[in-house]
């Protein structure tokens, strides 16, 4: 009758671990030990920061527009809008309108 699955991989381990010195052994089951709760919270923090507390999504709230001439810059969560007088730049701001 054939093997069980399990039973396989464990007379394979076994075969590895005959030719391996205890202290080898030992050093494989420290890192395996301590890797393994290690990579466990990795992927629960992965989850909490992805599903339960995404980072936020950060809103742009100023914009720059050129209307009628004017370079305004508005701020379009609290409304504010302001003019943006950039002196001798501004003649260059006026060619530069899509409107026209």
């Amino acid at each position: 009758m054939t093997e069980p699955t399990n039973t396989k991989a464990a007379g394979i381990v076994h075969a590895i671990a005959a030719y391996l010195d205890k202290d080898v052994i030992g050093w494989i089951n420290l890192i395996i030990f301590l890797s393994v709760p290690a990579l466990a919270f990795m992927g629960l923090v992965a989850v909490y920061r992805t599903y339960v507390h995404p980072a936020p999504v950060e809103k742009t709230c100023w914009d720059v527009k050129v209307v009628k001439d004017r370079i305004l810059k508005i701020n379009q969560c609290t409304g504010d809008v302001s003019e943006v007088n950039l002196g001798p730049l501004s003649e260059v701001a006026k060619t530069l309108d899509p409107s026209k």
